[in-house]
């Protein structure tokens, strides 16, 4: 005859097998100086799975346009977060 609490064991089996399979995910961001060491690190943590995001450069044309957009700009062509809001909610159910 089990014993009690080994059927209490049993039956939260599931449960806990379950949850050991459960996983998070992090971003962080590295000094370049130690970028190859902390992904060694990780490298052998088991099924930690590392995907690297190459570096993003925004081109000087896409710079140089922004860069024209904001010298004019005229405070009446803003609107503030709650006006977006209701065009959005108006507009689009959001």
């Amino acid at each position: 005859m089990e014993s009690k609490d080994k059927k209490n064991q049993l039956k939260y089996l599931p449960l806990l097998q379950a949850k050991q399979n459960t996983m998070k995910q992090l971003t962080i961001n590295i000094p370049d100086n130690l970028y190859a060491s902390v992904v060694e690190l990780f490298k052998h943590i088991p099924k930690v799975t590392i995907q690297e995001q190459p570096d993003i450069e925004i081109p000087e044309w896409q710079k140089k346009i922004v860069r024209e957009r904001i010298k004019n700009a005229k405070p009446e062509n803003f609107k503030s977060y709650s006006e977006v809001r209701k065009i959005m909610k108006k507009k689009h159910g959001i």
